[in-house]
C-alpha cells in the first residue's frame, strides 16, 4: 500500500526529531517509536490508531533515507532503477 508522500521538515518532526539530525538519531527515533506503536505491540482497542501511526513514521523514516542517499522529496523511489547494479551472471548458467 503506497503512503501519502510527506515533506523531509514533517518527516524530522514525525520522528520527534530536528531537522538534519544525524543519521544514527534517525534509527534509534524510528526504532523506539515503531516499537512503540507496532500494531501487534498493542492492545486490541488502539490497533486501528497504532496501525496508521505505524505507517506514518514508516513513512517518515523513509523519507529522510531517501533524501540521506540522494533521492529529491519528489522523487519515485524504485529500487529496480539504475541506482542498483544489474547481475546478469551467476545463478541462471549464462556467462
Amino acid at each position: 500500500m503506497a503512503q501519502a508522500s510527506i515533506s523531509i521538515t514533517q518527516a524530522y518532526a514525525t520522528l520527534g526529531l530536528e531537522n538534519g539530525a544525524d543519521m544514527e538519531a534517525v534509527k534509534k527515533a524510528y526504532k523506539e517509536k515503531a516499537l512503540r506503536t507496532h500494531p501487534d505491540k498493542v492492545p486490541e482497542e488502539r490497533r486501528a490508531e497504532a496501525t496508521v501511526e505505524f505507517q506514518n513514521i514508516g513513512a517518515a523514516y523513509e523519507t529522510i533515507i531517501k533524501r540521506h542517499q540522494g533521492h529529491d522529496d519528489d522523487e519515485e523511489f524504485d529500487f529496480g532503477s539504475s541506482h542498483m547494479p544489474h547481475f546478469h551472471y551467476g545463478f541462471g548458467g549464462r556467462g
